[in-house]
């Protein structure tokens, strides 16, 4: 068993994995979800390029 010495810690010996930094491409994008089974119309604005959710407002109620 390989012995580490006192300095390192678990951050040291597993780095998560690094993707390349870009701008966020933003969309907007209109979807309907369910909140306590309401159903409600959400705008959102998610990155063409990683489609990670930037922002996200509801709009309004929709008809049920």
């Amino acid at each position: 068993m390989p012995r580490y010495a006192e300095s390192d810690d678990m951050s040291q010996l597993f780095t998560p994995l690094r993707r390349r930094a870009h701008n966020h491409d933003a969309v907007r994008t209109y979807v309907l979800l369910q909140r306590l089974g309401v159903p409600f119309e959400v705008e959102r604005t998610v990155c063409s390029d990683c489609r990670q959710v930037l922002e996200e407002r509801p709009l309004k109620r929709a008809a049920a």
